[in-house]
């Protein structure tokens, strides 16, 4: 035993005539373990709930300001009717793919009566969470769009869940966007609203010392100074008198006046640059742009999509063919070995 050797000619070696002659040998368990295997695939195939699918096919937005796009010199930089790109793709599955956003649909449908599940029974949620996995599915094409895919037993149904999906979708990205949006509108608005209230206490300011008759500074100080000369010329000291007081009173709230006006043309100026960062921040607080462009919506399908009865049985019955055939080779190459040693033995 110990110096057998199997020749080349011992060794198995299935060219195709040797492969035939196999198949006929052992035609009877084959057509009978294919057919049992497709019979019972068909069987099982029949139990299966049919159910349609319904697809909504849609490209993310560009995720640009909308602010940059519309009141911006950006405009060509920065356009509302791109289409977004690989990144933005991924990021509308991950919104798609949020918690929740699944929660709101399987509360508006009540998907857990639908699907009976029952929410008192042991790990229901999960059961709920794992249905909702298999029956809604998201991917991206190599187009760079993104396909909401939605299957179940009642094809209206289908349809509506997808719709839903894809409306949710806006609302959802501009939620998360509003929440940074409108912190950044708010600190802009507090100051564009402070810049207003310096410019009115300064102008309130202003029109005080305009009721003193303070106007032009330097314009009222040289009139004033001449028409003093003249009356000292004349002599008149009652009009020498009440000009001097006009003078003195310039003199005392000029420079204020003058400092007041330089300060409120600076404001003014701050002003009109601020207005446009203001406007800027409040569109995009509350704008409510679409952020994805629908290709084709879902409607309700006519013709199941699952499951495909005729490929269930032809894989199950090719399947079991081949592991039958598997088999049944090792069987009888254990067979030839063992007879090949027993009479070596000998």
């Amino acid at each position: 035993m110990e110096n057998f050797k199997p020749s080349i000619d011992e060794k198995v070696n299935f060219d195709s005539s040797n492969f035939f002659v196999f198949l006929i040998k052992w035609r009877k368990i084959l057509i009978i373990t294919t057919f049992v295997a497709g019979v019972i695939a068909a069987i099982i195939s029949l139990l299966i709930k049919e159910k349609y699918e319904a697809k909504v096919t849609m490209f993310p937005a560009m995720s640009n300001a909308v602010s940059k796009a519309l009141i911006t010199d950006q405009f060509g930089k920065e356009d509302i009717l791109q289409f977004g790109e690989e990144e933005q793709a991924q990021q509308m599955i991950q919104i798609l793919k949020s918690n929740e956003l699944r929660d709101t649909i399987i509360k508006k449908y009540n998907l857990a009566a639908h699907w009976k599940i029952d929410p008192e029974s042991k790990y229901a949620r999960t059961k709920l969470y794992e249905e909702y996995k298999s029956n809604i599915k998201f991917r991206r094409t190599e187009y760079l769009s993104v396909e909401i895919i939605v299957r179940d037993e009642d094809p209206v149904l289908a349809a509506d869940i997808a719709n839903s999906i894809a409306q949710l979708f806006d609302t959802m990205k501009l939620k998360i966007q509003r929440q940074r949006a409108l912190e950044g509108f708010r600190i802009v608005e507090r100051t564009y609203l402070d810049i207003q209230n310096q410019i009115k206490r300064k102008s309130d300011s202003l029109k005080w010392l305009n009721d003193k008759g303070i106007g032009d500074y330097n314009l009222q100080v040289e009139r004033l100074t001449e028409a003093i000369g003249r009356e000292i010329g004349r002599g008149n000291s009652q009009a020498v008198k009440i000009l001097q007081t006009q003078l003195d009173t310039i003199t005392k709230y000029g420079s204020v006046y003058k400092q007041l006006n330089e300060q409120l043309a600076l404001l003014n100026k701050r002003l009109v640059e601020f207005q446009q960062k203001y406007d800027e921040a409040r569109i995009d607080a509350f704008s409510q742009l679409p952020q994805k462009f629908v290709v084709e919506n879902a409607y309700p399908p006519d013709r199941k999509a699952y499951p495909v009865r005729w490929l269930i049985v032809v894989v199950s019955a090719l399947s079991a063919f081949v592991l039958t055939l598997i088999c049944l080779i090792f069987y009888e190459n254990y067979e030839k070995y063992r007879d090949k040693i027993i009479k070596s033995d000998k």
